[in-house]
């Protein structure tokens, strides 16, 4: 709705983010109200008192999370502008739409690298190197051919898949 305003009046950017934060929170209570069983709603979180300690105990568990999210955004955004100063627009597009696609694909060696991680702590805690390193193996062999298996179609079939995703005309 917000960027439906952009056609009718001009917006700076700065009420531009303004509004889409807001709408970010409105859409956050909402869910809250919707998808939870609690009363929990957005005044209620505000009464919580969130300490900077809080804050910093989570970045110093997370902070390797945090990096690698953030070159890995900063790589997207980096290919993109390489790519739109070498290719033509059209192959821009298919470029954005299949490093999408390909993003998609990973999300299921993301969910299993999730539930592997703690299989992978408890083996370490019980010392149990050799099975540690086995599933290791496996599992990152496993990872790699699906990753070269998903790469490999989207290379080959990019265009098609532009074509079946948003029609002839695009």
């Amino acid at each position: 709705i917000i960027s439906l305003l952009l056609f009718i009046y001009p917006l700076s950017i700065i009420t531009l983010s303004i509004l889409l934060i807001c709408s970010r929170f409105l859409s956050l209570n909402l869910f809250f109200k919707i998808g939870t069983t609690y009363k929990l709603n957005l005044k209620i979180l505000l009464k919580y008192k969130i300490l900077i300690s809080d804050f910093k105990h989570i970045f110093l568990n997370n902070w390797r999370f945090i990096i690698i999210g953030t070159v890995y955004v900063l790589n997207w955004k980096f290919a993109n502008i390489m790519i739109s100063k070498f290719l033509q627009l059209n192959d821009v597009n298919h470029f954005e739409i299949s490093f999408r696609i390909f993003s998609i694909a990973l999300l299921l060696p993301g969910i299993a690298t999730s539930t592997i991680f703690p299989v992978f702590s408890r083996l370490y805690k019980e010392h149990n190197i050799f099975y540690l390193k086995n599933l290791y193996r496996m599992s990152f062999l496993v990872l790699l051919i699906y990753a070269m298996f998903c790469y490999s179609f989207i290379i080959s079939f990019a265009d098609e898949l532009v074509i079946l995703a948003f029609g002839l005309h695009y």
